[in-house]
């Protein structure tokens, strides 16, 4: 039987077909397909697909965010690139929406009134106070005010605190007393007792960092003589030391005392421990005469007041002049003889207009434009700017150092010295009666 009647009858075998290649095409290996596939890819930008989870996802719109690399390059440490997050929904129209993430902004605090930051012994700051600080602002400025007793301090700052035009300025800060410092004696408290006690704190809108100083040359509380100077030149050095402008307030024609205790303590200054701040810095002064009268207007009076400061302050580092900056040399100024920093603030006892000074609104915004307008002189020098929180580091560490070699020698002599004449003057008492 032949072979083709075998196979129909199914008996056979069918012998399976081999496919034959006639001819090829370049470039269909296998090497140049994954040379190609590798080009290709590197050309098109990577995208991760992100799917975000819902409550109630519908297999209609399901919400997908595509994240594409902007950066044809590989990411690197020295070459970052971004990456921008598009979201959009699966079989609705082609509108990407963009997602932008902002990082969170530190709120600026607000106060509402004062707080203390430094007891009145000078050795414990209130740690509490730090959150009024913002850790990277530098746009700050700090102003103090010092004087005696009941000469106006905490009125002059609560002046200083708001720069609305109040239609009721007399009731309110002279007549009322009110304000942000207070003014009024404490509830069953002397008229002798000051009314400030510690260091007292106000931030303004405008990072205005106003230090309520309590009064100096004044032994209400305290017993000892030599301990009450000793914290008085404490209170200036702090002082000289973490502001920018010193308001010397005075209601006298002139405090001596006051002057000879400013010089003791720009004298007796250590240098901070914190290498950044400058040693030989020293601020803005102003010296404001406050219940002037109306002599104390006159032009040739305000010349008379002028010379005296310039002359206790001519070999003074204290900023005395008027716009005063590091880099200007004393004694030189263009067209003259430089103007001493000195105001005068009257007496006011009604809201009525008065024919020596302007009136109360001019006279308030005179001295805040005095104030404003005072230069920020550089206090630190490292590598970056004095933020309000180092401002607060250089204040603590101020405030807790007790090594100070000229108070100490100051404490011993004056210890001595009040030894010393109670011993003579029982000596001489006791020779007086031997004579008798």
């Amino acid at each position: 039987m032949s072979e083709g009647r075998k196979n129909k009858k199914g008996g056979g075998k069918k012998e399976s077909k081999r496919t034959v290649i006639l001819s090829k095409r370049e470039g269909t290996s296998k090497d140049e397909k994954s040379s190609k596939k590798t080009q290709v890819e590197e050309k098109i930008q990577p995208k991760i697909l992100l799917k975000v989870k819902e409550r109630e996802p519908t297999p209609s719109a399901t919400p997908i965010v595509i994240a594409t690399r902007e950066s044809h390059d590989p990411p690197s440490s020295q070459s970052p690139s971004t990456i921008s997050i598009q979201s959009k929904e699966r079989e609705a129209g082609p509108s990407p929406v963009n997602i932008t993430i902002e990082q969170p902004v530190q709120p600026i605090p607000q106060m509402s009134r004062s707080v203390p930051l430094i007891s009145s012994a000078l050795y414990q700051v209130n740690q509490n106070a730090a959150k009024f600080f913002m850790k990277t602002n530098t746009d700050f400025f700090v102003v103090s005010v010092i004087g005696t007793q009941g000469v106006g301090k905490s009125t002059i700052l609560n002046l200083l605190t708001s720069d609305d035009n109040r239609d009721d300025i007399f009731n309110h800060y002279f007549k009322e007393k009110e304000g942000i410092f207070p003014v009024k004696p404490k509830n069953g408290s002397l008229s002798s007792c000051p009314r400030t006690e510690s260091i007292q704190m106000f931030i303004t809108k405008d990072r205005m960092i106003l230090l309520d100083c309590p009064p100096v040359l004044c032994n209400s509380y305290r017993k000892d003589a030599t301990l009450n100077e000793l914290d008085d030149i404490k209170l200036l050095i702090f002082i000289l030391t973490a502001s920018h402008l010193v308001i010397v307030v005075q209601d006298d024609y002139f405090n001596l005392n006051l002057i000879r205790l400013l010089q003791f303590a720009e004298l007796a200054k250590p240098n901070p421990d914190n290498k950044c701040f400058i040693a030989d810095y020293f601020p803005n002064m102003l010296f404001v005469r406050n219940n002037g009268k109306r002599i104390d207007f006159l032009a040739e009076e305000k010349v008379k007041k002028q010379a005296i400061l310039r002359h206790f302050f001519k070999r003074s580092h204290l900023k005395i002049y008027v716009g005063q900056w590091d880099k200007q040399k004393k004694g030189r100024q263009e067209g003259g003889e430089r103007c001493v920093n000195y105001f005068v603030f009257p007496e006011v006892k009604s809201d009525a207009l008065n024919a020596y000074h302007p009136s109360l609104e001019l006279v308030i915004a005179d001295l805040r434009n005095r104030v404003y307008m005072s230069p920020r002189n550089q206090m630190y020098n490292g590598n970056t700017e004095l933020t309000e929180g180092l401002w607060f580091e250089l204040i603590s560490s101020t405030a807790s150092n007790k090594r100070n070699f000229f108070l100490s020698a100051y404490e011993d002599i004056r210890r001595s010295h009040n030894h010393t004449g109670a011993e003579s003057g029982s000596k001489g008492s006791m020779g007086y009666g031997d004579v008798d």
